[in-house]
């Protein structure tokens, strides 16, 4: 065998090992993004609870568990927190890996002031069958479904607003395509664009951004959903109600600059406020009286 016979040989092995690598990473970070760890609701709850974030007046509230069937047949599961004689609700939702348990700090600030809270567990989390995560593709779907059942739960003439953290944040802003009757909206670290923020980790890894082109192709064939599509900030230019901005000023794991440019597309009433020394999800942690005043006020203004 000739030494180019064997040169070509060599570079078609290295070639198919490097195809081969890329899918096996694709595949890996499609895994993870799609199924991550769930943590138990006694875990989350006590996380809070460790914090100061949840105390005998949260433990006391009534909670009425219930559980709502999408239309595809996933069921979901929530609890009802009454305010007695109101008709303002709010709606919550989580961030990424955890549950409805992560909701009690916000359900505590917006039950203060006179809302029934419906919190659950989104698609993938909690006490819900674990399936895939779409990262608001199939959520913001499931919390349309969820709106439009409370107000034929709770009669049509409720006043619904949403409240999100992070996935449950983008999930929110998501949901506006659909165009329901909202009074506001209060999104608290959400990312602007999938896509953008998971290059934003393989910069961190010191991967190639080639492998999200990989990915987008697992996605719309495994999950059903497009990457490319998953975009809150574009989503944001449908948004008709009020909408108060909240993000971590240090966040290293979504940048405030998604909360910047989510702001930039909201063509209705908005404000923006970052919290000082803030990561990831810690605004409500670092000044929750703050947290508390900066929604009572933007309520108020409304």
């Amino acid at each position: 065998m000739s030494v180019s016979s064997i040169i070509l040989i060599v570079m078609a092995v290295i070639l198919s090992l490097s195809v081969l690598a890329l899918l096996i990473i694709s595949a890996v970070l499609c895994i993870m993004l799609s199924y991550p760890k769930r943590f138990t609701k006694e875990f989350t709850h006590r996380c809070d609870v460790e914090k100061g974030l949840i105390d005998i007046e949260i433990e006391n509230y009534e909670r009425k568990p219930y559980i709502i069937t999408m239309s595809d047949g996933y069921l979901i599961h929530a609890d009802f927190i009454p305010y007695h004689n109101s008709k303002k609700f709010v709606i919550i939702a989580h961030g990424y890996t955890w549950d409805k348990e992560g909701s009690l700090k916000y359900a505590k600030v917006f039950h203060s002031l006179g809302y029934n809270c419906i919190i659950y567990d989104e698609r993938s989390h909690g006490d819900n069958k674990h399936k895939a995560v779409t990262m608001g593709a199939k959520e913001s779907r499931d919390l349309h479904e969820i709106i439009q059942h409370s107000y034929r739960r709770y009669g049509s003439d409720i006043h619904i607003g949403l409240h999100g953290e992070s996935l449950g944040a983008a999930t929110v802003l998501l949901s506006a395509r659909y165009n329901d009757k909202i009074d506001f909206i209060i999104s608290d670290c959400a990312y602007a664009d999938l896509t953008e923020l998971l290059k934003y980790k393989l910069n961190l890894m010191h991967l190639s951004h080639f492998l999200l082109k990989i990915c987008a192709v697992y996605l719309f064939v495994f999950q059903h959903y497009r990457l490319n599509k998953i975009k809150p900030a574009e989503a944001a230019k449908n948004i008709k109600c009020p909408v108060l901005i909240i993000h971590g000023a240090m966040d290293d794991f979504i940048p405030p600059e998604h909360a910047e440019k989510i702001f930039q597309n909201i063509p209705s009433k908005k404000n923006i406020i970052l919290f000082d020394n803030a990561n990831h999800s810690e605004s409500i942690i670092k000044d929750p009286v703050r947290y508390k005043n900066a929604v009572s006020s933007f309520l108020a203004d409304i």
